[in-house]
């Protein structure tokens, strides 16, 4: 799964692991949650990241998880991309209200 990093430290989270800053960062109402979309959208795209991370990325970490099925590899890609996107929303929100 390719890195996603965000400076967690912008955020307040830099004592927390991987998974908790995620959710302390995507939250709902927290530093890079989209404030335009409803509580339970925002709560649904910070389980989303959480989801990620402890699916994919954090047995990664730990192991050679081994995927014989190229189309899982494929969706596991798709979704990696996805949680890039969804991270370059966040950022340039987060930049734009900086700025203002």
């Amino acid at each position: 799964m390719p890195e996603i990093t965000i400076d967690f430290s912008q955020v307040g989270a830099t004592e927390l692991t991987e998974e908790m800053a995620l959710v302390q960062a995507f939250r709902p109402g927290g530093p890079l949650a989209d404030s335009g979309a409803a509580s339970p959208e925002q709560e649904g795209v910070m389980q989303l990241f959480r989801g990620a991370h402890l699916a994919y990325r954090n047995p990664a970490s730990h192991r050679d998880v081994g995927y014989s099925d190229l189309a899982e590899v494929a969706e596991v890609i798709l979704l990696a991309n996805l949680l890039l996107r969804l991270t370059a929303r966040a950022a340039a929100r987060s930049a734009a209200t900086m700025t203002t």
